[in-house]
């Protein structure tokens, strides 16, 4: 019963860590595609440490089932959210941030005219 709680604390402190680093991203990044792209990670890892936390603690049927389903809507929707957020910013030129290398230009062009 100890090894099971010592392993569900550390799971969780694990994934509030990576929240923290996340929070600590989206204030320290000057951009907003890259305070997205921290945000986005750091929030699907720290979701999937937490509810392994919840697994480990909690092995009933139900709560391994809730946990499963949020780690599955959360891997579905933050990329594709972080994306949305990114492409609305750059369609905008809402962006500090110097690409090295802009591969939508000729698109934007495109559509422009």
């Amino acid at each position: 019963m100890m090894v099971r709680d010592l392993i569900t604390v550390v799971l969780v402190v694990l994934g509030v860590g990576f929240a923290v680093a996340g929070s600590i991203g989206i204030v320290r990044f000057r951009d907003t595609l890259a305070r997205a792209h921290a945000l986005s990670v750091t929030s699907t890892i720290a979701v999937v440490f937490v509810m392994a936390g919840v697994v480990v603690g909690m092995p009933d049927l139900g709560s391994v089932t809730k946990a499963i389903l949020t780690v599955v809507f959360i891997f579905l929707t933050s990329p594709v959210g972080a994306h949305m957020l990114g492409r609305s910013v750059y369609m905008k030129r809402a962006s500090r941030l110097e690409l090295q290398k802009d591969e939508l230009a000729a698109h934007r062009r495109e559509v422009e005219e």
